[in-house]
């Protein structure tokens, strides 16, 4: 899906709580049709922006348009979420909570209720009491919920949080389902790089309530990652070590496949490398750069002090 207007656009937003910025000037697009996957370790300012975001609370500066709009009422037509954890009525089954919920919202049919408990696979279990729910059936229950009214865009504030293996793997297959046969965006916040990694085309990173980094898989790891991981082959290593030391920037991981030394490069490109083996008299067979990784991006641009928020 593809669209000149973005399905969620966040110009400086920014919450205060007296002095103290929860979410400072955050900018950030999520366009149609991305699985956008909103980073940032516990604390963060995650969930604090999600609520801004959705009006749920206040913003003490800045905009937020959901498909060009951005008046909050017309907004929530387009717009399904679940932040935190989902809570439910105990005693009633998963249909009676959704009928609830869709009286409450004024939207969604019994049709609609019929096809999201389908979506998620709970279509079987609908007349049974949530208080007998799982974890992971109280989360999918919680995404049935956000799907009432046909949303077009989907916001999931860590929807795999407490789940095990089965259940993680279980939401994050519906979210690619969504996106990929039903259409929708989906904006989902999370602290699990492995689940960003594996389901998410597009990626924002919150640290201490401002954004560090955004783009898409790709363009994150080539600009922002930092430190790169490269394969050298050579045929001297005492000697290619002693040019390493000489040029700085290099850390030696260790020993490769093939005869070839893995290196770690920091504020030096690969070509530099290459060029100073070859002029040290160094032949080198081969120069294969790894791909980064998620988690190198995401240490690299976040800080190891506890959030604000």
């Amino acid at each position: 899906m593809t669209s000149d207007v973005p399905a969620l656009a966040v110009r400086g937003l920014s919450r205060f709580y007296g002095k103290r910025a929860a979410v400072r000037a955050l900018d950030l697009q999520v366009n149609p049709g991305d699985l956008y996957g909103f980073l940032g370790p516990n604390g963060a300012g995650k969930t604090t922006a999600i609520r801004a975001i959705l009006s749920l609370i206040g913003r003490s500066e800045g905009a937020v348009e959901i498909f060009g709009e951005r008046d909050p009422v017309r907004q929530r037509r387009e717009v399904g979420a679940l932040v935190e954890t989902p809570t439910f009525y105990e005693w009633l089954s998963a249909r009676r909570n959704l009928r609830i919920a869709a009286a409450y919202a004024g939207r969604g049919s019994e049709a609609d209720i019929d096809e999201v408990l389908e979506r998620v696979g709970l279509r079987e279990r609908a007349k049974e009491r949530v208080g007998g729910f799982s974890l992971g059936m109280r989360q999918r229950l919680g995404i049935a919920r956000a799907l009432l009214g046909k949303p077009k865009l989907l916001v999931l504030d860590e929807p795999t949080n407490g789940l095990d293996p089965r259940g993680m793997r279980e939401v994050r297959e519906l979210l690619t389902a969504l996106v990929k046969r039903d259409g929708l965006t989906v904006f989902v916040s999370s602290h699990l790089l492995s689940e960003v990694e594996a389901m998410c085309n597009r990626v924002g990173i919150l640290d201490r309530g401002e954004l560090k980094a955004e783009g898409t898989m790709e363009e994150l790891l080539r600009r922002l990652g930092g430190a790169q991981e490269v394969e050298v082959g050579v045929s001297d290593r005492p000697a290619a070590l002693a040019v390493f030391d000489r040029l700085g920037g290099i850390e030696v991981i260790g020993d490769a496949a093939d005869d070839r030394v893995l290196v770690r490069l920091r504020g030096i490109g690969p070509s530099a490398v290459n060029r100073a083996l070859v002029e040290a008299g160094i032949d080198v067979p081969a120069l294969v750069p790894r791909a980064g990784t998620l988690e190198e991006l995401f240490l690299s641009v976040t800080s190891s002090e506890p959030g604000v928020a």
